[in-house]
């Protein structure tokens, strides 16, 4: 019986992480759609083709930082334990990027210290191979 209560709270304490990093991508994505369409928008009338290659530019930005997110998302998901250098710092920065609005939600600022990179080795597979 106790046992069973608790697994019953892991899995519990599972979904609940699931869904705050459902909810980080979820306004990830909207910032990063945002951002595309306002520049795409910003674009179509624009005369300045100077101007337009710099929207163009953040838009690309844009869709790069999206193809992070989702790569980062297949890697959490195939749940294959692969052993490799992992770049801590960029895990972290990526971690605090998907819950970043939740944390500004309850005033929460981090202050980020970060020193330059370290790979350390480690099994998992939701971190990222350092290059």
């Amino acid at each position: 019986m106790l046992k069973a209560a608790q697994e019953q709270l892991i899995r519990s304490e599972r979904m609940a992480a699931i869904g705050q990093v459902a909810r980080g991508v979820g306004h990830e994505f909207g910032n990063i759609l945002q951002r595309i369409v306002g520049k795409a928008d910003l674009s179509i009338g624009e005369k300045d083709p100077a101007k337009v290659i710099e929207n163009l530019k953040i838009i690309l930005q844009a869709t790069e930082r999206a193809a992070v997110i989702v790569r980062n998302l297949q890697a959490f998901s195939k749940g294959s334990n692969v052993k490799g250098a992992v770049d801590v710092a960029k895990v972290i920065g990526d971690t605090l990027a998907l819950i970043n609005h939740e944390l500004m939600k309850h005033n929460i600022k981090i202050e980020d210290k970060r020193q330059p990179r370290v790979p350390l080795m480690a099994t998992s597979s939701s971190c990222s191979k350092s290059s």
